[in-house]
């Protein structure tokens, strides 16, 4: 039942736990506690909660056709991966999601990485897109800033043109590749 790892695990979270518990100053946090908005706190965690549920919907489709994932594989590896990037530095959990993938799933490692590499080519796409649109709205932006986004919207559309040929044309996409390196 269990392993010496598992209690080693459970120790050193009961000394964190307790170490973070005695250094916190309770009376600061019950304040801290006191002014949240619960009209605005309780929404906000839903729209949480959906995003979540979305992400990993979303990443059923990145990765290839042909076997199956259940969904709840791929929410724990997506909830891991955040919890590991907001703690851990260097936005480790973008290498934890697809990790944990890969002990649970048939996906290898540098699939299920390949596919959070795609999801995050089309954040940047979706990111300089909603700049460039941004820098529109925006009232009183400076000319400079209008070039940038144009520029950053030429290179997220290139981004995005890459990955969808890339996708319907692998195989010409693949030896254009070879040829250029060559």
């Amino acid at each position: 039942m269990f392993n010496v790892r598992s209690l080693i695990g459970w120790g050193v979270s009961a000394l964190l736990i307790f170490w973070l518990a005695s250094a916190l100053d309770w009376t600061a946090v019950q304040a801290h506690l006191k002014d949240i908005a619960l009209p605005v706190f309780i929404p906000l965690t839903l729209v949480l909660a959906v995003q979540c549920l979305a992400r990993a919907w979303r990443w059923a489709y990145l990765l290839p056709e042909g076997r199956r994932v259940r969904f709840i594989e791929l929410f724990d590896a997506m909830m891991i991966g955040n919890f590991a990037t907001n703690v851990l530095p260097l936005r480790a959990g973008e290498f934890l999601r697809p990790w944990m993938l890969s002990r649970n799933t048939t996906y290898s490692f540098a699939l299920a990485f390949a596919s959070v590499v795609i999801e995050r080519f089309f954040d940047l796409v979706a990111v300089l897109i909603l700049f460039a649109w941004m820098v529109n709205v925006v009232p009183g932006a400076p000319d400079w800033a209008f070039v940038g986004a144009w520029i950053l919207s030429g290179l997220a559309g290139g981004i995005a043109a890459f990955i969808l040929l890339g996708a319907f044309w692998a195989e010409k996409i693949e030896s254009l590749v070879s040829f250029c390196v060559k």
